[in-house]
Parts: structure tokens; sequence; C-alpha cells
């Protein structure tokens, strides 16, 4: 356990120290992606599946309104 330490904090061994800022970022960036996806892809899906739905329920809704005032224009006045 201490010689895996070592190589993680000592500048020397540390492959990560070597590295570019841009290339830490992309790792992670990357890392926080994977991450998000692991944890958060139920509560998106969810919402997908929501968002599916309501814009579902609302397309039927204008189509009834659309219906009803084409049958009530085109009823006779008596």
């Amino acid at each position: 356990m201490y010689k895996t330490a070592t190589v993680l904090f000592d500048d020397i061994k540390n492959d990560l120290k070597t590295l570019s800022k841009t290339t830490k970022l992309q790792i992670l960036i990357v890392v926080s992606t994977l991450c998000m996806l692991v944890y958060a892809w139920p509560r998106m899906f969810v919402s997908h599946i929501l968002v599916i739905f309501v814009a579902y329920y609302v397309f039927k809704q204008f189509k009834y309104i659309k219906n009803v005032r084409t049958d009530f224009i085109c009823q006779p006045i008596l």
C-alpha cells in the first residue's frame, strides 16, 4: 500500500504529472461523463420518456380542439 501511494504522489514516478493540462482536462471530462452516465442515466431515461408522453398528450389535445372548432363552425344557424 505504501508503494502505491508513493507512486501516486511522487512527482518523479507519477506518469500523470508529466501530462499536459489539456490532456488532464480531457481525462477528467471523460471520467466525469462516464460517472454521469452510470449514475444519472436512469433519471435521464425517465425524464425523456416523460417528455415524449407530454408532447404526445399536447398533440392530441390540439388535434381535439381543432376537431371541436370545425364541428362548431360547420353547424347551420337556425
